[in-house]
């Protein structure tokens, strides 16, 4: 290997330090470094038109330079595990999806306080671009609009800084200079695109900032502000989202014991709720969903408050039922919901026309729910059958296969 000491003539300490820190291997033709390389925030290229990696505020930007794409990454998260109370399942998220709404330019701090035209014999009172924003909801951004305050001449390079504010230090997390291509004059409006979208979460305090000619000692940009008054004018060219755990689909078999020595008894053109007490020899808990413990009570109704919205339910109900008379017709609900909301899906069996007095097995049919809002997924599901006649039910048991979103 050939470590380049930084001892030639005309190089500065500090110079002579970094390459102090560097080796050329030129067995793997690689520039090696003993030291951690801080980038800045719009950071490593790959190749000249290839792919760029940069910060996206909670984001990692994967950008496709041939292309103009962004990338988001999906990732799995690890909470700090110097803290036990992390070592358990709410030390971990699994990866997070997000539905976006489509993308606009809206102002953040109200109307513009002066529309009109720049009257230089009378003008505005300006205002520093420097202000925090409470966020209180997702969101990703894309680009700002704002009305000078001061002229900007061609090649002026202005600096967008992004910091997580928490009341007390302010870590930066994005970056964008806007180079003017041409000269703009006191009250024109000026559109900035980012060279990848910046995001973050409802709850995150968000200090912006617009300097010029340096990104962190250049004075503050000077513009035009919003009706009140109080802070600069702005519009950001954004999406909102909801953000969702991707979770593994999962299945829970309960098999019941309590009806195969007590079959429940049912009354002609009753509807009868059918129990399950989920505790003979096969039920099987191995496969769970993601995060879920259990999916029915204590006397088998179905209990789906673990889920998240939008899951789609598999139940194959396996039983066995005994009318007292031939060609009996049997019926079956689920009963969802509760009060004024609630309602029922109701399905047909057929005729029971091989005999009466004998049990007719069902148990290949699987019907469908789908935890649609939250009257459907926190209010306990009753699966009941009827009868045009009195006859008995042994309830093998359920098998409930969730499909996440």
């Amino acid at each position: 290997m050939i470590k380049v000491k930084g001892s030639g003539s005309g190089l500065t300490s500090d110079q002579a330090a970094v390459f102090n820190h560097f080796i050329y291997n030129p067995i793997t033709n690689r520039l090696e470094a003993d030291v951690v390389i801080q980038a800045g925030l719009n950071s490593v290229a790959l190749g000249k038109e290839a792919w760029k990696i940069s910060s996206g505020g909670v984001d990692v930007s994967l950008r496709e330079e041939f292309s103009g794409v962004d990338h988001m990454t999906v990732t799995r998260s690890f909470l700090p595990h110097t803290d036990s109370n992390n070592w358990g399942a709410s030390g971990f998220k699994q990866e997070t999806l997000r539905d976006y709404t489509f993308a606009a330019f809206g102002a953040t701090a109200g109307d513009i306080e002066e529309a009109g035209d720049y009257d230089p014999s009378s003008p505005p009172t300006f205002i520093s671009y420097d202000g925090i924003t409470n966020l209180s909801v997702n969101i990703t951004t894309f680009g700002i609009k704002f009305r000078i305050g001061e002229a900007l001449t061609q090649g002026q390079k202005l600096y967008y800084n992004l910091s997580f504010d928490d009341g007390t230090t302010r870590k930066r997390i994005f970056t964008q200079v806007f180079t003017a291509t041409q000269a703009y004059s006191i009250g024109d409006y000026v559109t900035f695109n980012w060279s990848q979208p910046a995001s973050a979460y409802n709850g995150q305090s968000v200090h912006a900032e617009l300097r010029k000619n340096d990104e962190n000692t250049g004075d503050l940009f000077q513009v035009y502000r919003n009706s009140t008054g109080t802070r600069h004018w702005n519009e950001i060219l954004s999406r909102t989202f909801t953000e969702f755990e991707k979770r593994p689909n999962g299945v829970l078999d309960y098999n019941d014991t309590a009806t195969a020595t007590t079959p429940i008894a049912i009354a002609a053109n009753t509807w009868t709720t059918v129990t399950n007490d989920g505790l003979g020899a096969f039920t099987n808990k191995e496969f769970k969903p993601y995060e879920v413990t259990e999916m029915i009570d204590s006397t088998g109704n179905f209990d789906f408050a673990e889920l998240q919205l939008g899951v789609g339910i598999f139940i194959r109900n396996d039983y066995q039922i005994n009318p007292n008379i031939d060609k009996a017709l049997l019926e079956i609900r689920y009963q969802i919901g509760t009060g004024a909301n609630a309602y029922t899906l109701v399905d047909s069996n057929g005729r029971l026309d091989d005999g009466a007095g004998k049990y007719y097995r069902k148990s290949l049919k699987a019907d469908y729910i789908y935890t649609g809002d939250a009257n459907t997924r926190d209010n306990i599901i009753s699966f009941q059958v009827k009868l045009s006649c009195d006859g008995t039910l042994i309830n093998n048991g359920s098998a409930i296969q969730v499909v996440n979103r």
